[in-house]
């Protein structure tokens, strides 16, 4: 995980739904090739494509992400606690079961992340903006 460009690294930052996507990538799929269409989403810019559209395509093309019922991706949101474990969740090939009847879509993460004792304090608070210390450790 790198900083920013004047040396800092911001630990009590958000981090943005596309800088997670970037670095779940790096990780669980360095070398995937990027698409030749960079519309996935529709809120992608079509004729000047942003830095994070190819990581993006490719997450969606693998399966990591879904985006939102509105075929939106929101790349500059901050990412919650429970969209940033599913999604490295499902980039590392966790085989997430469906939720429940009366669960919430992010249970079976949140059920995982439980088991593992993965971020304990974070799991009573999935809609939790993720900082990047954080971002940083759920990925460690």
């Amino acid at each position: 995980m790198k900083g920013y460009k004047d040396g800092t690294f911001r630990p009590q930052a958000t981090i943005t739904r596309a800088e997670f996507i970037l670095l779940v990538l790096k990780i669980a799929s360095p070398d995937a090739k990027t698409p030749s269409d960079l519309r996935c989403f529709k809120d992608l810019e079509v004729k000047v494509p942003q830095w994070y559209a190819p990581s993006v395509c490719i997450a969606q093309a693998l399966g990591i992400i879904k985006g939102y019922p509105d075929r939106t991706f929101r790349p500059h949101q901050s990412i919650s606690f429970a969209e940033g474990l599913t999604i490295a969740l499902r980039a590392l090939k966790f085989d997430l079961q469906s939720p429940g009847k009366n669960e919430q879509w992010y249970e079976p993460s949140i059920q995982i992340a439980r088991n593992a004792h993965l971020l304990l304090p974070l799991l009573k608070t999935p809609h939790h903006h993720l900082l990047r210390e954080e971002a940083a450790e759920l990925l460690y």
